[in-house]
């Protein structure tokens, strides 16, 4: 009986000490991101350490494309389960957010992200090909001008031309 417990661990302490523990954004804060990025059902959200897929399921409910990465598989299976009803509109992949190259059709990135990360993420869209706004939560980007405080959340305009700002 332990053995299961250790096995349902294992991917869970992986991703704390490789990357950032799991931490949900909470379900009143996912309305908010929604909100600050204005969407529509021809915006694509990506949400880039997607977790138990909540936020994707509340874009969904919205009529929102979305789409996931996280690298803890636990988390994948449960995100494809609570979102098999909206498989058309959402999907989730088990991937290392920092090797996956945005998809054309993305409008919008969506990160809750711990600090000392923000940085090593701040290049990582800087270097993404297409356009979209991004919010991040709790965290400011640290060198990015032009971002907009909005509670817990910064939003910031990306368009692949301004790589160095």
């Amino acid at each position: 009986m332990y053995w299961l417990l250790v096995v349902a661990a294992v991917p869970f302490v992986y991703v704390l000490f490789s990357g950032a523990p799991y931490l949900p954004t909470l379900s009143n804060e996912r309305g908010r991101v929604l909100g600050l990025l204005n969407l529509s059902s021809k915006d694509t959200l990506i949400d880039l350490g997607s977790g138990d897929g909540g936020l994707l399921l509340q874009a969904a409910h919205h009529g929102i494309r979305s789409i996931g990465y996280e690298r803890n598989i636990a988390l994948v299976i449960i995100s494809r389960i609570r979102l098999f009803p909206h498989r058309k509109l959402c999907k989730v992949y088990w991937k290392n957010m920092w090797t996956v190259q945005l998809p054309p059709q993305t409008t919008a990135v969506y990160c809750f992200l711990v600090p000392r990360l923000m940085r090593r993420l701040e290049i990582y869209l800087q270097q993404q090909t297409v356009d979209f706004t991004f919010v991040s939560y709790a965290n400011k980007l640290p060198t990015k001008v032009g971002g907009k405080a909005h509670g817990p959340f910064y939003v910031y305009e990306f368009t692949h031309t301004q790589l160095d700002k």
